[in-house]
């Protein structure tokens, strides 16, 4: 397949869909200031994407974090755009695989500025996660709480521990699991109606009504509380992260086998 020179990032590609999507051009223009990608890192992001673009997914995201790289400026970056991207607070390890934090403290979180409140909507919501790392603790890798209402994705084997809900005042759609890596989704369509997916399969159905959007920032490595407070740290690693509006049946399945194939193409599959 010839090489081909796409738009405003000038990388040169060779696609397996032979065109590089005007998403993928945009980040890669700012992607490239912070590291080199090679032909195979762009086309799994290509493929990635016109994948989501075709099955009426990318429309639905307010951020993805497809933590490429293996620097912190790399990983920070939002797909979509310059908005969402990912802070890191003391110690975390950034690597070809993903990211992490170092050690499991509430000193070592990420933020990214997105704030259910302010940027969600209140029974039209997902919240994503790849993780890597295997974890019988019950720690949130990515999520808010502000004392009542929940905004979170938590994976743990412990008894039912695992779990993801969304602007509910019960963390109560728990699923018992034996091995917490890859694909986490929590996704809900009405405010009678919230779902938790994991590796593609839907694991727990709810009608535990939404009460309210957390006024607060999403962390990733631990959940962010009022007054600046953190809890129940992890140090799982990701390897991918998105959030926005609520997923069909269809769409939560199909965007599970295309992050999987994501990160099966960069290597770091679980």
């Amino acid at each position: 397949m010839p090489i081909t020179a796409i738009g405003g990032s000038g990388v040169q590609v060779v696609s397996g869909v032979d065109v590089l999507h005007p998403v993928v051009d945009s980040f890669l223009a700012r992607f490239v200031a912070e590291y080199s990608p090679s032909r195979s890192e762009i086309d799994a992001l290509n493929n990635l994407v016109w994948g989501m673009a075709s099955n009426g997914i990318l429309s639905l995201m307010d951020f993805v974090h497809p933590i490429m790289g293996s620097t912190a400026g790399s990983q920070a970056l939002n797909l979509l755009s310059t908005s969402f991207p990912i802070v890191f607070f003391n110690s975390w390890t950034n690597a070809s695989t993903g990211m992490r934090p170092t050690t499991a403290s509430t000193a070592n979180y990420a933020t990214f500025g997105y704030n259910p409140s302010v940027n969600g909507l209140l029974n039209d919501a997902h919240l994503g996660v790849y993780t890597r790392t295997n974890s019988a603790v019950g720690s949130v890798i990515m999520g808010c709480y502000n004392g009542t209402d929940f905004h979170q994705v938590n994976a743990s084997t412990s008894a039912n521990s695992g779990n993801g809900t969304l602007n509910a005042a019960a963390a109560s759609i728990s699923v018992g699991v034996t091995d917490t890596r890859g694909y986490w989704l929590a996704n809900r369509r009405a405010s009678n109606l919230q779902q938790l997916w994991v590796r593609g399969t839907l694991n727990a159905t709810t009608t535990t009504a939404s009460t309210a959007r957390p006024n607060l920032e999403i962390a990733n490595g631990a959940r962010i509380r009022g007054g600046g407070a953190r809890d129940f740290p992890s140090s799982q690693e990701i390897a991918f992260g998105h959030g926005g509006r609520g997923l069909s049946d269809v769409q939560a399945r199909t965007l599970s086998i295309l992050i999987q194939s994501f990160n099966t193409a960069l290597g770091r599959q679980v």
